[in-house]
């Protein structure tokens, strides 16, 4: 013990490329190949549906690498992809991921709120009309 006197504390210095860490290009791979591989809760519309994941930010902290997602479902898709971010810590495991958005479908085709109440309102004026009929 007498001989640490007066000697500096061993420091674990890395090289530039950081080794031992993974890189932020690696990072976002990890991402991906994480969101790919064991998808997240994109709501009931989208379960058993594949999608599509795409890098559209991606962050250097101190300790951790921050990587934002662009979620749709594959192929064609109208409609608002949804975002799911990563903390992938700088020694390449996830420390946090969430879905910060769910994909949102283009509403079109038929609109089913306005065309039930039509019928509704169809059915209606023939009854009071065959009520009518029958009555005189």
């Amino acid at each position: 013990m007498a001989e640490d006197n007066g000697k500096e504390e061993e420091k674990f210095d890395f090289t530039p490329e950081g080794e031992g860490y993974i890189s932020l290009a690696e990072a976002r791979v990890l991402a991906v190949r994480t969101a790919v591989e064991t998808p997240g809760d994109y709501g009931r519309n989208f379960r058993r549906v594949t999608m599509v994941f795409e890098v559209v930010e991606s962050t250097e902290t101190e300790d951790n690498y921050i990587i934002l997602l662009s979620v749709r479902p594959q192929g064609e898709f109208s409609g608002t992809p949804g975002q799911e971010q990563f903390f992938i810590g700088k020694e390449g495991s996830i420390a946090f991921r969430q879905v910060l958005t769910s994909p949102i479908r283009k509403s079109g085709g038929f609109p089913v709120l306005p065309g039930a109440i039509g019928l509704v309102v169809v059915g209606a004026i023939a009854v009071v009309g065959a009520v009518f009929v029958l009555m005189g």
